[in-house]
């Protein structure tokens, strides 16, 4: 994944979003890039979302993050146990809309979807990845 991030950052802008393990993936390949030096503090080329995270990605990562998290998601409750953050600026927060679970479908679709038209109205990139 870090990688694939690397690729589209050298082309422009890029928005990730991630559900559930995509979150810990994506934490893990942004760490990566930013130890080799590819991203900076707060990357203005770099938006994040994570909806129903086992774990929440920092801050510094990216010009944007927001890790979701609605009341209803009791795997993503279960995963921030397991999968405790120890990066202080990992913040959670409840979507703009209230999902009913831990599907993306059912818990976070159109929080995302809003965050997908600003993104690619202001001329990013989107690209979607599926991890297992």
């Amino acid at each position: 994944l870090s990688e694939v991030i690397d690729a589209y950052l050298e082309r422009g802008r890029l928005c990730i979003i991630a559900h559930s393990h995509g979150a810990k993936v994506t934490s893990f390949a942004l760490a990566s890039l930013k130890q080799e030096g590819k991203i900076q503090n707060r990357d203005p080329r770099l938006e994040v979302y994570t909806y129903g995270g086992v774990t929440a990605v920092p801050r510094e990562y990216a010009y944007q993050v927001g890790n979701y998290t609605n009341r209803n998601d009791h795997t993503q409750k279960l995963g921030k146990l397991v999968f405790r953050n120890k990066e202080k600026s990992a913040m959670w927060q409840p979507p703009a809309i209230e999902g009913s679970g831990h599907q993306f479908i059912e818990g976070y679709c159109p929080d995302a979807i809003e965050k997908i038209k600003g993104f690619v109205a202001n001329g990013g990139t989107l690209i979607t990845l599926k991890t297992a």
